[in-house]
């Protein structure tokens, strides 16, 4: 049960930053098209997420990375 619920947050949650990314454009790799840093709070599906920026990259020539902080490594405004 838990298992097929991180696999479907994983999906969702791949879909939305696919979504989120289309509007970024480009065919090859260059430092003036930008770069997307995509905070991730989720350490379960950081390997899903760093294959999509993979993909995404190599798509697009935009480079995405991906930061991970899981509960208590970053500030959250109150």
């Amino acid at each position: 049960m838990n298992r097929n619920i991180t696999r479907i947050v994983a999906i969702a949650a791949t879909l939305a930053m696919g979504t989120s990314l289309a509007a970024c454009g480009g065919s090859s790799a260059d430092s003036s098209k930008g770069h997307v840093y995509f905070m991730n709070n989720k350490a379960e599906v950081v390997d899903q997420y760093k294959e999509l920026a993979s993909m995404y990259t190599k798509k697009t020539g935009v480079q995405v990375d991906i930061q991970t902080g899981a509960a208590g490594t970053y500030d959250v405004p109150p």
